[in-house]
């Protein structure tokens, strides 16, 4: 074996090629643009979700598909066919061998990730399905529709066990949107409606409190890892943040210029990101003092909004579901310092 010189023009021409790979990832980083882009959807990304061990992504889209995606090489390993309509939201179950998905036709499907079947088709609400979640042991399934009430479903046993009603529009308003989030230890559920959220006891599926303070429809509603804190989103483009246990606003983010669409903390609670549905923006935001961290843009044509945001468990990619069909992926780096850098290979 002859040892390669380190002169010759092959080796100079592979430095160069390193060189201009790392200069480009610097320049994606430090701008903001996605470092991943996810192409296989015929139109709206309209939610996206991680499993628990990161290694798959689920797209629900306007084209009727779920997608999912495996991220160590990012391309798509399944396309799951089923609703008659639009799939407007996905959860994974938290041991990740279950997706659910909503969609406009009204039903809740089941997926099992292994066979890529449909195991249960869940038929109850009378309008589109916008938001799913499970509970944290995944025996439980809330879903949220503009039919104004919150169905929550047995997993195993396939059948709804709870109808919450409360939420109410005034007259003339027609809710399009509706969100679900268990709180991490289960006993709460959030859901919102017109400019109200509502906090559930699960334990008796009764509601306990009524937050207000947006001004137009509550879009997406999360809690924060630990529990204390949940945020909501709206049409109104602010971001809400709420002291769980005193039932009051703590602070309002503004930044974006059109309404805001989805809202998810990171795994360590100390970042919220918020994807601004009709400006074009994901936006980071500091937990703890309020103050706007970064902006990712994302540039497509012919419309680029943000319809949905997720955080990977690890904390170390944010994935966005985009108008224009495609998923794109973030990298830390690119809202929490410096961009790292994986070295060049070795030769």
């Amino acid at each position: 074996m002859t040892r390669c010189d380190r002169n010759s023009p092959r080796t100079v021409g592979r430095r160069a090629a390193i060189l201009i790979s790392l200069a480009m990832l610097v320049s994606r980083a430090t701008s903001g643009e996605e470092v991943a882009i996810l192409q296989g959807h015929a139109s709206l990304v309209l939610s996206v979700a991680f499993s628990v061990d990161g290694a798959t992504l689920a797209s629900g889209s306007a084209d009727g598909t779920v997608k999912l995606w495996d991220l160590g090489t990012r391309q798509e390993i399944a396309t799951l066919e089923g609703h008659t309509d639009q799939v407007a939201a996905v959860a994974f179950s938290p041991n990740g061998a279950t997706v659910a998905s909503g969609g406009v036709d009204h039903v809740v499907s089941i997926w099992d990730v292994a066979t890529r079947q449909e195991a249960a088709a869940l038929q109850g609400h009378t309008d589109r399905v916008v938001s799913l979640a499970f509970s944290p042991d995944g025996a439980t399934l809330a879903s949220g529709s503009p039919d104004e009430v919150v169905k929550v479903w047995d997993v195993a046993g396939r059948a709804a066990v709870a109808t919450l009603q409360g939420h109410g529009n005034p007259p003339g308003y027609a809710t399009r949107d509706f969100s679900v989030a268990f709180s991490p230890s289960g006993a709460l559920l959030a859901s919102s409606s017109f400019v109200d959220v509502k906090i559930w006891d699960v334990a008796a599926w009764q509601e306990v409190a009524t937050l207000r303070g947006h001004r137009e429809g509550v879009v997406s509603v999360a809690f924060s890892p630990a529990g204390a804190t949940l945020a909501s989103c709206s049409s109104d483009r602010t971001v809400r943040i709420w002291n769980v246990g005193a039932r009051q606003e703590v602070a309002a983010l503004r930044g974006h210029t059109a309404g805001v669409s989805s809202v998810a903390f990171s795994p360590d609670g100390r970042t919220l990101a918020s994807g601004g549905g009709h400006d074009n923006t994901a936006k980071l935001w500091d937990t703890a003092t309020g103050e706007e961290r970064a902006t990712l843009r994302v540039r497509s044509r012919p419309i680029s909004f943000v319809m949905a945001v997720a955080f990977s468990p690890d904390g170390n990619t944010l994935a966005g579901g985009i108008a224009d069909g495609t998923v794109r992926l973030w990298d830390k780096s690119q809202w929490a310092g410096e961009p790292e850098l994986a070295p060049p290979p070795s030769r």
